[in-house]
This record gives C-alpha cells, structure tokens and sequence, in this order.
C-alpha cells in the first residue's frame, strides 16, 4: 500500500527529481548516528532556567527536542506540537492570524487578550507574531516546552507554560546543506542553510532560508482552479545571523528575520445547514432567510468542501531585529563569578487578509482585516557562573506594543429588501500595552543531593486602547443604528507579585525527585465594543467592561528518571492547579468579548518514556491525564439571540481533552556500505476536545486517533538521505478549532480541521 500510495504521489509531483539540484541533509542523521552508535539515550541540554542545564537535571516539567528529534518526527510547525508534547492542543485562531496564541497547555488556552502560554525565539520574548512560523522550527537547535506557570523567569503572562525555540548560532566551520520536499497537494518546499567563518575565531555568519507552495487542503466547489482552495501555503521565510567575538569573554549575536504568507489563507466551514434566521440584536428579528432567499446551494456535506463566491486572500508579513550581548565579568565582590546577558528587540508585523464571512455561493458578506503590530522588548539579566552552592539569576524586562486592527464589512444581505442597498462598516482599535518586571531566582545546594529553590517577580501592566465604529443604518430613514459608537479606555494598570519555592532531592546519580509551589498572572483585558441598550439597540456611552487578570496557583510533583545504563527514560509528573478568574472569550451584544469565569480546578498527571532496548531501536511512549472543570461560571451560549446567562459550572475547560496518547517506533538497518534504513511509526489518541465553555454536542470533536509512517534512507557517511512519509493514514477529518459566527448571517457554528492525509518524498544532501 505504501508503494502504491507513493507512487501516487510522484505522479502528482511538479517537478522531477531530474530537474532538481538539492544542497542538503536530512538533520536526522547525526543524531540518529549517535543514538546507534552509544546504545543510549542522547542527553540534551536546555536554558528552561536560563542557565544551561541537562535536561534530566531540570527540577521541571519540560519537553525538549532537538532539531534532529522534530525532523525526524516530522513536526515542522507549531501545530506539530499537539502530536508529541503531553497536554498541549494547538487550535488555530479563525479568521484572523495562526500562531503560537493557539497553544492550549494543560487546559491553560489564551482568550482575547495576551496569550498564556510565552512564546520566545532565541530568548526573545514574541507578543504577537504569526509569519515567523515559517521558520519557527527549521535549522533550530532545540525547542523547549515548559508546562506549568512561569511565574518567575518567563513570568509575562505564562499562566499556561512557555515555549522556547532556539535556532543553530553560527559556527567556525563552513557549512552548507538545505533539502526538498516534494507531496500531495502540489507541494514543493525546499530549505536550505549556509554557514561560514568571517574573521577566523572572531566573526562568523548562518543564513537559512525556507520556501513553501502547496494547493489547499479546502476545495472551493464555485472554482476550478487549485490555486484558489484555501488552508493552502505561499510561504518564504529568512533567517539571518552574525556572532562575533571581539574578545575572549565578550560574544554578540545580530539577527534579523523576514517572513511572508500569502495564497488563500485559512479556511472556515459552516457546519450543517445554513442559517434560516436573523437576529441582528438580541429579540430583534430581521425577518429575512439570508441563504434561502438569496438561492444559495446548499452547504456540500464533505467537511474539506466550501462553496465560497469570494476567493479570500491573506498577506501577512513580519520582520524582525535584535541583538544579545553576553559578557562573562571578572569575579565581583560576594557575587563571585558572573555574566551579563542584554537583549534588544523590534519587530514589526503587517497582516492583511480579506474572507468570505457567509461561507456560501452568494454575496452576503465579506470582511477584511488590516492589523499592524509594532514592538519593542528588552531584558537584561545577571547570573551567576560555576557557582558550587548557590546558583542564581537577576533580571528585568520591557515591553512596548503598538497595534493598529482595522476590521472593514461590506454585507449586502439587506439588498433583499431594497435592491440598491448595502451595508459597509468599518472598525479601527487601536491598542498601547507597556509592561515591566523585576526578577530573581536562586537555588542552594544542601548536603549535596538536596537543592531548595525560591523566586519572585514583580510584573507591572499598562494598557490603553480605543475602538471606533460610525453609525450603520439598516435601512435608508432608519432611526436606529447598527453597533455604532466609540470606545476609549485610557491607561489601566494592573500589578502583581508572583514566584516559586521548589526543592529536589538527587537520590541517585539517574534519579531525581521534585516538588514546587508557583503562582501565576495573566495581565487583564480592555474590552472596547460599546455596551448597547437591550430595548433600543443604541449605545449607551460606556464600553462593555473589561475583564480582570487571572491567577494561578500550581502545586506539582514529579521524577525524573534514567535506567539500565541511559537505556531507559522515564518522567512522571503530577500537578493541581487552582484558578481564579480564569478569562475566556465569549460573544456579547453581538460582539466578541473576554470576561471571567470565577474559578477553575485542574488537575492531572503526564508520562514521558524513552527506551532503547538495542542500539537500533527507539521506543516513546508519552501519555497524559487532565481533569479540568469550570467550578463556578456563569456565562452566554454564543448563539442563543436573547443572551440569557447560562451555568457552565462543572463543565469541561475548552482545548483539554481528559487523555492524550503518543507513541513512536523506529529501527535502523544497517546495510554496510549502502546506507542505514530507517522505518518509524507515529501513532496518536485523544480523548474527545470541547471548543466552547458551553459543552454542547456540537461543541466537540470526538475522540479520534492519528498515524503516520515514515520510511528513511542514509548513504555511508551522512551526505545523501531520502525520506518518504504518510502523515494522517487514515485521512481523519479533525476539528482543530470552532467558533460561533456573525449574527449577520445568523450565528453559523464554523469550524476548521486539521490536515488531511499528506505524503510525499524529501531529498537531502549535505557538503562534507
């Protein structure tokens, strides 16, 4: 089957493998050597404590892997994540941009406001950004996932976790080496990479450089052309980066990245029928059947398949600059040996993209987005080096974020009743957060195998913002307009103390035992739309009001592993977690909005296992169980006109399924002078995933499973490598997000899935 399945493959291709020249090497390969040539697990380390550590040292709750271990699994993008990270879901922010704010840590999901899980690429911290993620995860030198609050060291709102991503630094020998990859969908991504020394041991250079084109996975059954089907790719990503070394303590590191995204862009579905009813306002109907009295087809029940007048669009550029400075400093008075670490960032990001909101054959509505997002961060920290008994790290941080959001309607549902009208609106937010920390953290050694550790952070939130929508009329004469009004919330602050007492206990020289208490804060969120009288539909003068910060206590336990000589891995970990105020996003007055619930319980336990029985063999095995429930909350369905308050108490925490499973195999054939084969099979469970507080039926997406296969080969040596994969065997159609619609065209329950069956062959060499 898998013979046939490729050859399918090959036939689609674009180009043939005799038109192709490739200056690559599958990154697999010298980690996948040294795996068979120790017999033992390959020991990794991570900065999850902005120190570098072993990663079975780390008295956390952390996943790390290593370029190698993400392109051999084939996770190149942050959704990958979902597959190989216990607890973690990742779900797409329809409609607007992809990015890590789709990251869902142990039921922990961002809402409306900042995200709660902290994203950082090469210890910058990254507010907002999307495009970047065409690179995110190529020529990296490892990415780490820390699960739990981040109160201290990552505290800017790491209620969820924090991921780090740290990219290859550039190195003193020359190197080059990029592949291509050739699937389904008329796919064609070619990556590639160059290093070389500049001034001796002194300066050196590292440019990566990926590009993808691929047809979407949603078919637009109004069109004939490919090209036009959305969840398709028209990516091209940078990285650039300079190190020098002007002196024997002193290193510098210049970056700068430049990412685009174009082509379709996401793809949104209605589920069901149409909508037959219009409510504009709640207990005010319009009195119209959009869809059937405008003679639309009728919804296609493939759930890859859309009718869709308007070919969306979407444009999204973002580039950014930053340097960081370490200076290892002479000794210093009582502090003993130290470095400094400084980092300067700005980035800018330019998102534009236009979709059809009605998701049918017929012009109903369309609605473009234009969100620009500017940003300055900075933090500059002193820790302390080889330090026998007492380790620690000092710090602060800033950030200034700019943000522009200009939403325009054009809606022509009312032409219905006057052929010669139509609506076109028009919103602008605009948006100033400023914030500020000061941190510190400190471990001591007791007795040798004992270790305490304590940290604080004191975190200091401005927002500003203003929102502004002139009147709309549905008719011409009408008296009552449609969301008018203009919002302005002008510097509120929050602040807030939070920390860490941990301890871990050394109790041989492979087995480790910890324990921690953390607190964790979510800044809070303005909400701009203006509140609206129920019995006129006018606004009232004030803003719907905002929503407060959250907070996180967390109590976790676990141990840390290795057996039979490094042969085996094994990671356990239990954790409670008590929250307040938990933010979730709701519609409200015909509006998205965040408001609180009042208080949330997790709780769960996680297993990370790896083995390598025999040197040829690789085993992971990963497993998670999360209870996570809303334990008082008072909150709207979406869809319900009236907006009647609903207890959603009891009920499950959106994103957080109860379990989730992965599980990989791959051996290793050794074939002499030919090479090494390596087959490798991934499997995945979930148990069912529910997208609203409401927990209806039609909220989830039941339980499924996920299998891919892969099939490598490596010549003598490490220069050649092909690798051939089936990603999704079963060609599962997974919902990976859900939101209630406009109420323009009638609240439509949209959804988008995950992707489908994908296969294909990548080739890979690398200059020796």
């Amino acid at each position: 089957m898998y013979v046939r399945l490729l050859g399918e493959t090959c036939a689609q291709l674009r180009l043939g493998f005799a038109a192709v020249t490739v200056v690559c090497a599958l990154a697999t390969g010298a980690a996948a050597e040294e795996g068979r040539s120790s017999g033992r697990i390959e020991e990794i380390v991570v900065t999850a404590q902005k120190r570098e550590t072993n990663l079975q040292d780390t008295p956390l709750a952390v996943s790390a892997f290593s370029g190698a271990d993400l392109d051999t699994a084939g996770a190149l993008e942050i959704e990958d994540l979902t597959f190989v990270v216990p607890n973690l879901h990742y779900g797409r922010t329809q409609g607007g941009p992809q990015g890590p704010g789709g990251i869902t840590i142990r039921g922990i999901s961002s809402a409306g406001g900042d995200r709660s899980t902290a994203f950082h690429v090469d210890g910058v911290y990254i507010n907002a950004g999307a495009a970047a993620e065409v690179l995110t995860f190529f020529d990296v030198e490892r990415v780490e996932v820390l699960r739990g609050p981040q109160g201290t060291l990552y505290g800017r709102n790491a209620t969820g976790g924090a991921v780090n991503v740290i990219s290859k630094p550039p190195t003193e020998e020359f190197e080059a080496f990029g592949d291509i990859q050739l699937g389904n969908f008329d796919q064609i991504r070619s990556r590639a990479v160059l290093n070389a020394p500049l001034i001796g041991d002194r300066a050196f250079a590292r440019l990566s450089l990926v590009q993808e084109d691929r047809d979407g996975f949603q078919r637009n059954l109004t069109t004939d052309r490919r090209s036009q089907d959305a969840d398709d790719a028209r990516d091209f990503g940078a990285r650039g980066q300079m190190l020098f070394r002007p002196i024997e303590d002193v290193s510098l590191t210049v970056r700068g990245t430049y990412s685009h995204r174009g082509g379709v862009g996401v793809a949104n579905r209605i589920i069901g029928d149409y909508p037959s009813e219009i409510f504009l306002q709640p207990d005010q109907p319009v009195g119209l059947d959009l869809y059937n009295d405008s003679e639309a087809s009728p919804n296609p029940t493939n759930p890859r398949h859309v009718r869709a007048d308007f070919i969306g669009n979407r444009d999204e550029t973002q580039w950014n600059v930053n340097a960081q400075l370490s200076w290892e400093l002479p000794e210093l008075p009582l502090l003993g040996a130290t470095e400094l670490t400084a980092i300067a960032s700005y980035s800018k990001r330019d998102d534009e993209r236009v979709v059809d909101s009605d998701l049918a054959d017929i012009p109903l509505l369309s609605v473009g987005f234009d969100d620009e997002v500017a940003e300055i961060v900075s933090e500059v920290r002193l820790s302390s080096v080889d330090s026998d008994h007492l380790e620690w790290v000092a710090g602060v941080f800033y950030l200034d974020s700019e943000e522009d959001l200009t939403i325009g309607g054009r809606s022509l549902p009312f032409s219905l009743v006057n052929p010669a009208f139509e609506i076109t609106t028009e919103q602008l937010t605009q948006r100033d957060d400023r914030s500020f920390a000061v941190f510190g953290q400190a471990t001591y050694t007791l007795f040798d195998d004992w270790r305490l550790t304590g940290g604080l952070r004191y975190s200091y939130d401005e927002k500003n913002a203003t929102f502004d929508q002139p009147p709309v009329f549905l008719l011409p004469g009408d008296e009552m307009p449609f969301i008018p009004g203009t919002a302005s919330v002008d510097r509120v602050t929050w602040d807030e103390v939070t920390g860490k007492v941990g301890v871990d206990w050394q109790l041989f020289d492979d087995h480790m035992l910890y324990a921690a208490v953390s607190r964790g804060y979510k800044a809070g969120v303005i909400n701009t739309a203006p509140r609206l009288d129920q019995s006129t539909g006018l606004p009232t003068g004030d803003s719907l009001p905002n929503a407060d910060p959250e907070i996180i206590w967390s109590y976790e336990a676990g141990a840390k592993n290795l057996f039979f000589d490094n042969r085996l891995q094994l990671n356990l970990t239990g954790f409670y977690y008590d929250y307040q105020d938990l933010q979730v996003t709701v519609v409200v007055e015909n509006t998205f909005a965040t408001q609180n619930a009042a208080e949330a319980t997790v709780w769960g336990f996680e297993l990370e296992t790896m083995a390598r029985p025999v040197p040829e063999l690789l085993l992971i095995a990963n497993a998670s169980y999360l209870n996570a429930e809303y334990d008082q909350f008072i909150g709207f369905r979406e869809e319900d006109r009236f907006q009647l308050p609903a207890d959603f108490s009891g009920n499950q925490l959106t994103r957080a399924p109860r379990y989730s499973v992965n599980l990989a195999a791959q051996y290793d054939f050794d074939i002499g002078k030919w090479g090494v084969v390596s087959p490798r099979v991934q499997f995945y469970a979930s148990d069912d995933v529910f997208f609203r507080s409401a927990n209806d039926r039609t909220d989830k997406q039941d339980n499924y499973t996920k299998t891919d296969v892969r099939l490598g080969w490596q010549s003598e040596g490490g220069a050649l490598s092909v690798a051939g994969f089936i990603d999704n065997v079963n060609n599962q159609d997974v919902i990976q997000s859900q939101i209630v619609g406009t109420s323009l065209v009638g609240w439509p329950l949209t959804t988008a899935l995950d992707e489908p069956r994908t296969m294909g062959v990548r080739v890979a060499y690398r200059f020796q």
